[in-house]
């Protein structure tokens, strides 16, 4: 009796072991399955120094429009927090103009490059007004739940745009990304109120319709300097700066 008694008290061991190693499995799996289900642990990751690359197509032709072919083909887009800068230049680099973000002071600066001169209109985010990036009139933007794209490595999520504005009268698409933690970043473009970045999307310079599509991003830092107005531009009024820029745009 002795031994048999010994022999189940042998196997009772083995079940209990056998039990509390289950249970420490399943309370692992339970803890680990909590954390996923923590808040924001599942949250997109967000971008908040970077640069993207945009090719830019027209949809005027060269042939009735001759200056298009001197035009930018290329935008820059830098942020850092959010401040930002971006900047296009055309005939072979004769001109450059960039739009600079100051997000702390709520200040917009327009610049302007064009041979040897270098000027600068400073404006408020709430004067703010779109030099070179006409205004879309009655713009409004609905998403397409469900349709997403990849664009320079980054998921994007589909929309359509409506207004009502000559140079886009059919309704037409973009796509923007929820990646990048910027506060205002299209303000200086033709999508002021748009609260996430775009990466394709439409947009006229002075009266040239584009495509713009990012090519290319890069999570990497972004120089201070970049987003302050170097010395040697010169301070102009808005009426000034506009009548600098039409003065370069004129095709007569």
């Amino acid at each position: 009796m002795e031994k048999n008694y010994c022999n189940i008290k042998g196997k009772g061991s083995v079940v209990i072991r056998t039990t509390i190693f289950t249970s420490f499995l399943i309370f692992n799996v339970i803890s680990m399955m909590a954390q996923d289900l923590k808040p924001g642990e599942n949250e997109i990751k967000k971008f908040d120094h970077g640069v993207i690359t945009y090719q830019i197509e027209y949809l005027t032709d060269p042939n009735e429009k001759p200056l298009v072919s001197l035009l930018p083909i290329e935008m820059t887009y830098k942020f850092k927090g959010n401040d930002i800068v971006q900047y296009v230049e055309g005939w072979m680099g004769i001109f450059r103009m960039s739009w600079i973000v100051n997000y702390k002071d709520q200040t917009c600066y327009v610049l302007l490059k064009m041979f040897n001169e270098n000027y600068y209109y400073e404006s408020t985010f709430d004067n703010s007004i779109n030099i070179g990036y006409n205004n879309i009139q009655d713009l409004k933007i609905e998403d397409i739940a469900g349709e997403v794209r990849e664009i320079a490595g980054l998921k994007c999520m589909r929309a359509m745009v409506y207004s009502s504005d000559t140079l886009f009268k059919e309704p037409f698409e973009i796509y923007y990304s929820k990646e990048f933690d910027i506060k205002a970043p299209n303000i200086n473009l033709s999508y002021k109120d748009f609260p996430n970045v775009l990466m394709n999307f439409k947009a006229s310079f002075h009266k040239y319709p584009q495509i713009f599509n990012a090519v290319k991003f890069e999570a990497v830092s972004v120089d201070d300097n970049e987003f302050v107005v170097p010395k040697e531009y010169k301070k102009v009024t808005k009426e000034k700066f506009m009548e600098l820029f039409s003065i370069l745009m004129d095709e007569k």
